[in-house]
């Protein structure tokens, strides 16, 4: 396959040691910082971390994958990521890390998949920001929930805010008791952004 990419002029590049998409993230990375437009022709959600527009609003980086048997040709950019997940582009390898990537063997937390992580890092700002604070304890949620309720009562919008921030506690909770595991499965998700490529 290298030999036919070669004979059409077309670059291919690899390191040992590394996986075909840190290469993609390092060329799609400086090709972006050479205000060129890039797209990165692959199925791999994990590159769409680096999708994003330029400071006018027009298109830096895109992922786009054909059209299959069960889905059309896509042209991913920020908008369609956070329709998507529910995060920014750079949130998505914190996203990932918690869910799981079942595609990319990445384990992430059990119980916990996209929507849960993606509303555990709306409200911390990403993994780490998660990991931080201890987890509320079993006497702190029930004293939540509890409160939850008499407030119930007279505002309803409140009420349905704090049920939400209650629920999203109880997934943190096992997000950290599973820590070590997302931390673990954040490394596996984590793009090399400067490959030594040529």
């Amino acid at each position: 396959l290298t030999e036919i990419a070669r004979l059409h002029r077309i670059p291919a590049f690899w390191v040992e040691g590394l996986e075909a998409d840190d290469c993609l993230a390092t060329a799609a990375l400086r090709g972006s910082a050479a205000g060129l437009r890039v797209y990165m022709l692959t199925p791999d959600k994990d590159l769409e971390a680096l999708v994003a527009d330029d400071p006018d609003g027009s298109p830096a980086v895109r992922r786009w994958t054909p059209a299959t048997g069960r889905e059309a040709e896509q042209l991913i950019g920020p908008r369609e990521v956070i329709a998507r997940w529910g995060v920014a582009p750079a949130q998505l390898p914190d996203l990932l890390s918690i869910a799981s990537d079942t595609v990319d063997a990445v384990p992430g937390v059990r119980g916990l998949g996209p929507k849960k992580a993606a509303a555990i890092i709306r409200l911390y700002g990403g993994l780490f920001g998660a990991l931080a604070p201890a987890p509320w304890s079993a006497d702190q949620l029930e004293a939540a929930q509890v409160a939850a309720k008499t407030m119930q009562k007279g505002d309803a919008l409140a009420y349905k805010e704090e049920a939400a921030r209650i629920a999203v506690e109880k997934d943190r909770v096992k997000l950290v008791a599973s820590g070590s595991l997302a931390l673990f499965s954040r490394e596996l998700v984590r793009l090399v952004e400067n490959a030594p490529i040529d």
